[in-house]
């Protein structure tokens, strides 16, 4: 889901954005579900020196209607990022469809 057009302070990569330059940053995320799923949800994932830490979670309850399970969950915040920082979004529920246009589920970092 990472995608788009990048400073020199990031480096995209697949799924992850990698922090070139160290300070602060705005992280935001948007996912559009399509799903009956009780609940759903996303979670940011910051990785340096091998540690996990999860700074970011979006959770949504989800309409019991096939017809109207659409259901978006936006997140973001400021963090002061270190050089050498990976970002990642995952979904837990590996069996949630998701609307995957750019208007509907996004990713994206901007130094502050």
């Amino acid at each position: 889901m990472a995608a788009g057009s990048q400073g020199e302070g990031l480096q995209v990569s697949g799924e992850t954005v990698t922090v070139a330059t160290e300070g602060p940053y705005f992280i935001y995320s948007q996912v559009l579900y399509k799903s009956t799923t009780w609940v759903m949800g996303h979670v940011i994932t910051k990785r340096l020196n091998g540690t996990d830490t999860k700074i970011l979670k979006c959770v949504k309850n989800m309409p019991d209607n096939i017809s109207t399970a659409l259901n978006s969950c936006y997140t973001a915040g400021t963090f002061f990022l270190e050089s050498g920082t990976v970002l990642e979004l995952s979904v837990p529920r590996k069996s949630a469809k998701l609307v995957l246009s750019p208007d509907a589920t996004f990713f994206g970092i901007f130094s502050l």
